[in-house]
């Protein structure tokens, strides 16, 4: 990818306007003589081409990132150009060393580091104990001396593991991490639903659930929230904040449980039902799958008729369709509007 490089510092001498100018100002003449001159042009822009898409070293890399990217599809043996202009082959170059990039620094980002702390190679221990430098007591003074006027450094590795579970999680997590290994760990207990907790902070977010009061409002809509990061989280509905990519595919989600749930669709399931065979990817679709279908369980009633459904988006599906409910945007009612209704009904 070296050569990748230099092609593309050569090609950022010549062009003088940024990607963005460029594709902004670009103006595509419709006069094109579709027959006889496109095969020539570039396959992105239009404009003169002169770099050949097929038949270079690097082809494979630039029509990976090229259909990645447009999302079109290239087959060399369509009527379409074959060329892409020094400014679409410069951005392409690029985004092939972005991508190469990302990758390396992910992979050093999630490099796990076992090594728990590196201290200096003379310690306090060292200035105390007489044992080492019975023969040579002034060079443990003079050690001594650096020692009192510098003092040790130590080095806390960004990550370590759990001797118990081999896990590696953040050092700022170990502690509480260590409490999942404690049955006798004390426990914090909602006095409101009863949920219970291992850490404390994570008891106090819990119970500003209960609170009746949403204080934290949105300013582009009606939007109110009990606690900020609840704000927070919404914000992303406006800002457009796709922060959670796949990794197999190009979608994008606002929120982690989105794509943790969309991954899904990558894995074949493993949870396979005893009654009827279909399988499942987690263990808890296939026990819902049982209870509902098998065992005829109905867990979801209609809060409007009473009808009682197996699954909650069949039940969604009945007030949609019977009582013309409006289809709410992520499926579930917003917290601040139930608080309203209840009052209302009140």
């Amino acid at each position: 990818m070296l050569t990748l490089y230099y092609l593309i510092k050569k090609s950022a001498r010549k062009t003088k306007r940024g990607f963005r100018q460029y594709y902004e100002n670009l103006t595509v003449n419709k006069g094109v003589k579709i027959k006889e001159d496109r095969i020539s042009k570039c396959r992105v822009c239009l404009q003169e081409g002169s770099i050949p898409l097929y038949g270079q070293e690097n082809t494979p890399f630039v029509l990976e990132t090229l259909q990645s990217i447009s999302t079109i599809q290239l087959i060399e043996s369509d009527e379409y150009p074959k060329y892409l202009c020094n400014v679409c082959n410069e951005f392409v170059l690029s985004a092939i060393l972005f991508k190469e990039q990302a990758v390396k620094t992910d992979k050093i980002l999630k490099n796990p580091v076992k090594q728990e702390t590196f201290i200096d190679q003379y310690s306090e221990q060292d200035c105390s104990d007489n044992s080492e430098y019975d023969a040579k007591p002034t060079e443990k003074e003079s050690k001594c001396e650096i020692k009192k006027e510098k003092k040790v450094k130590i080095k806390y590795a960004a990550k370590v593991t759990c001797n118990i579970c081999n896990k590696v999680i953040n050092r700022s997590y170990y502690k509480e991490h260590m409490t999942m290994h404690d049955p006798d760990h004390k426990k914090y207990v909602c006095d409101v639903c009863g949920k219970s907790f291992r850490l404390r902070c994570a008891y106090h977010n819990h119970s500003l659930r209960h609170r009746n009061d949403f204080p934290h409002k949105c300013q582009y809509c009606p939007y109110k929230a009990r606690y900020l990061e609840l704000l927070k989280t919404h914000m992303r509905t406006h800002t457009g904040d796709y922060r959670y990519m796949c990794t197999e595919c190009p979608a994008r989600f606002l929120f982690k449980s989105n794509l943790n749930s969309h991954m899904l669709k990558h894995k074949e399931p493993q949870f396979k039902c005893d009654a009827c065979k279909r399988a499942f990817h987690t263990k808890l679709m296939l026990q819902r799958h049982f209870e509902a279908d098998h065992l005829g369980i109905k867990n979801h009633v209609c809060n409007l008729c009473g009808k009682a459904f197996g699954y909650r988006n069949a039940m969604m599906k009945h007030q949609r369709h019977v009582h013309k409910r409006e289809k709410m945007l992520f499926g579930r009612k917003p917290a601040y509007l139930e608080a309203e209704h209840r009052n209302e009904d009140g």
